[in-house]
C-alpha cells in the first residue's frame, strides 16, 4: 500500500525538472519523467481502493487511514490523466552526512509543578529523545499529558527540573536568557490560539520579530514589507496586510500565526495543536502549509497534535506521551502496530483502557494571548515604521 502522508510527498514540478528521489516508489519516478500528455498506467492496490470507498467511520485510525487512501487515489487519477506532473522524493532526499546530528536532544529530562498543598505534580519524567533534520515529528497523547510542556521545554520557554536540552548542539538549559534568546531567533513557534496582538494589524504582527532585532541587525522597513507580503502569499492570503485579527476567521489567523512564526527564516518549527477549533477542511489546509514550509525551508518540525487524521497526513514520526513516559516512538506503520494498550486505546479512540482525560494544571507558562502591556509596547516600537 501506498503511504504519501507517511514517506514522501508529492508536489508540483516544472515540466523537464530533474527527479531528486530517494527510494520513492518506481511508479511515481516513471510519472515524474513521463511527458505531460502522455497518460501514465499506476495501479492501485486493491486495499487503497477498498479505503478510499469506505463509509465514514468512527474509528480515528480508519479515518486517518482512509484519507490517506482518498488522497493516494485522488494523485494517482491525476497522474493517469496526464494533468498533474510530480515531483516525488522522500523528506530526506536532501540531507548530507551532517545531517545525522540531532537538530534537538532531550537526555534524562523531568519536569514538575507545585500544587496548592506544597506537593509537587510530576508532568514529564526521565525523557530522552532526538529530533532528526528536516523531520516532522508529532506528539500526541491525550489532554494532560505533558504535550505542551514537552514542545515549551524544547523551545526554551520554560526550565526543566533536571536533565539536558541540546538545541544545535548546545545545552540551553544552563544558558542566560540573552544567550537563550540567540537560540530562539532560530526557532519559530506557533501557539495554540495563535496569540496574534490585537490591536496590531496583520503586517505588523507578521513583521514583529523582525522589527525587535537589535538595530544592526534589523531590516529596513521597506525589507519587512516585503517579507509580510511574501510570507502571506505563501500561506495563501495576499493582500490582507492590513486586517486586524478580529476581522479573521479562526483559519486565517492560523495561516497568519505560521507566517509570523515563518518571518525570521527559522530552521525549526514549533507547532502547538496548529488544527485546534478548526473544521476538517481547514485542517487539511493547514497539514498542506506544514508538509510545504517543510519541503521548501527544510525546516525541522516539532507538532503537538491529537487529532490522528492530522498526524498520519503528515507526520515522518510519531512520538506517544502517557503518565509523564514516551510510551510509543515509531513511523505511522510502527505506532499502528504498536502493543501498547494505551496506544491502541487512543487511535480506537476507545473508552475503555489505561488513558484517563486529565487536565493538565497550569504553571503559568501556558499558552496565553499576549497582554496589554505588550501590545502598548508593540505599539511603541513600530510606529508607522513600515505599516
Amino acid at each position: 500500500m501506498i503511504e504519501p502522508a507517511a514517506n514522501f510527498h508529492i508536489e508540483p514540478a516544472a515540466e523537464g525538472a530533474p527527479v531528486a528521489a530517494a527510494e520513492a516508489p518506481a511508479e511515481l519516478l516513471a510519472a515524474a519523467e513521463a511527458p505531460v500528455e502522455i497518460p501514465v498506467e499506476i495501479p492501485v492496490d486493491p486495499e487503497t481502493e477498498n479505503l478510499a470507498k469506505a463509509p465514514p467511520s468512527t474509528s480515528p485510525l480508519m479515518a486517518a487511514k482512509a484519507a490517506v487512501a482518498r488522497v493516494t487515489v485522488d494523485k494517482i487519477a491525476a497522474l493517469r490523466s496526464g494533468r498533474a506532473p510530480v515531483l516525488a522524493r522522500r523528506a530526506d532526499a536532501e540531507l548530507t552526512p551532517f545531517d545525522n546530528t540531532p537538530v534537538i536532544e532531550l537526555r534524562e529530562v523531568s519536569y514538575s509543578i507545585a500544587m496548592p498543598d506544597g506537593a509537587r505534580r510530576t508532568i514529564l519524567d526521565d525523557i530522552s529523545l532526538q529530533i532528526m533534520p528536516r523531520t516532522i515529528n508529532c506528539i500526541m497523547g491525550t489532554s494532560g499529558s505533558g504535550k505542551t510542556t514537552l514542545l515549551r521545554l524544547m523551545a526554551g520557554l520554560i526550565r526543566p527540573d533536571q536533565g539536558e536540552i541540546l538545541v544545535f548542539g548546545q545545552n540551553i538549559v544552563t544558558m542566560s536568557e540573552r544567550e537563550q534568546s540567540d537560540i530562539q531567533r532560530r526557532a519559530g513557534f506557533v501557539f495554540q490560539y495563535s496569540a496574534l496582538f490585537d490591536s496590531l494589524d496583520v503586517g505588523h504582527n507578521i513583521g514583529f520579530g523582525l522589527s525587535q532585532r537589535p538595530r544592526f541587525k534589523r531590516p529596513a522597513s521597506r525589507e519587512i514589507r516585503q517579507t509580510v507580503a511574501r510570507l502571506l502569499q505563501e500561506v495563501g492570503l495576499p493582500g490582507i496586510e492590513g486586517k486586524r485579527p478580529s476581522e479573521l476567521s479562526g483559519g486565517m489567523k492560523k495561516r497568519v500565526a505560521m507566517a509570523r512564526a515563518l518571518a525570521n527564516d527559522p530552521e525549526v518549527v514549533f507547532y502547538d495543536e496548529p488544527d485546534s477549533g478548526l473544521d476538517p477542511v481547514m485542517t487539511s489546509i493547514i497539514d498542506e502549509l506544514i508538509i510545504k514550509v517543510r519541503d521548501q525551508n527544510h525546516t525541522t518540525n516539532v507538532v503537538v497534535t491529537h487529532n490522528v487524521s492530522s498526524i498520519w497526513r503528515i507526520a515522518d514520526r510519531i512520538l506517544m506521551l502517557h503518565d509523564g513516559q514516551i510510551v510509543a516512538d515509531g513511523t505511522t506503520t510502527e505506532i499502528e502496530r504498536s502493543d501498547v494498550e494505551a496506544v491502541q486505546q487512543f487511535l480506537q479512540g476507545r473508552t475503555s483502557g489505561p488513558l484517563v482525560q486529565e487536565a493538565e494544571p497550569s504553571d503559568n507558562s501556558g499558552d496565553q494571548e499576549p497582554d496589554e502591556c505588550a501590545e502598548i509596547e508593540a505599539d511603541e516600537e513600530f510606529g508607522d515604521d513600515f505599516g
